[in-house]
């Protein structure tokens, strides 16, 4: 296509140097035409060469990866953000999807309202457990085993709690 465009340029610029010194047009200005019309073409063809190679190859969709479920199966607390993510297949710390959000979601409703428990730290007073079960958030941590529970009760079974 670039090489077209280039070649009817030059074509187009001995047209019209052609057609400007039938016209009694002076033989500089002509020159001056047709030199013009070629720069033109030369500059559209420099134009659309990146545009037409780059539809041309296309962006590469990476694989996706799967989690190491080797390692993660031995792993007894989670964050809501990375039981959300392996929940859907995602490694933890990789983009999270729409169906990883909505999980997320859906643990944080559970902690709010009781069905799902949260870690208790050794250091952390009754007063700031309350609070956090009031208030979870991605950061929030639970137990493997009440992840368990919590999506056994709900008919789900996801391949980081197998085994």
């Amino acid at each position: 296509m670039g090489s077209l465009v280039l070649c009817g340029g030059i074509a187009l610029a001995v047209f019209c140097a052609a057609w400007a010194v039938a016209a009694d047009a002076p033989y500089p200005v002509a020159l001056a035409v047709g030199y013009c019309t070629m720069a033109c073409s030369a500059c559209l063809c420099a134009v659309l060469l990146p545009i037409l190679n780059s539809r041309a190859t296309g962006t590469k969709v990476p694989e996706k990866v799967l989690p190491n479920y080797a390692a993660w199966k031995v792993v007894t607390t989670f964050r809501v953000s990375d039981a959300s993510r392996l929940w859907c297949d995602i490694e933890p710390g990789c983009a999270a999807s729409q169906e990883s959000l909505a999980w997320s979601q859906a643990m944080l409703a559970a902690i709010k309202s009781g069905e799902l428990h949260i870690c208790k730290h050794a250091k952390e007073n009754k007063e700031a457990l309350d609070r956090e079960r009031a208030n979870p958030n991605w950061a929030t941590e639970i137990e493997r085993d009440a992840l368990k529970t919590w999506a056994d009760s709900h008919g789900h079974r996801p391949r980081f709690l197998q085994g």
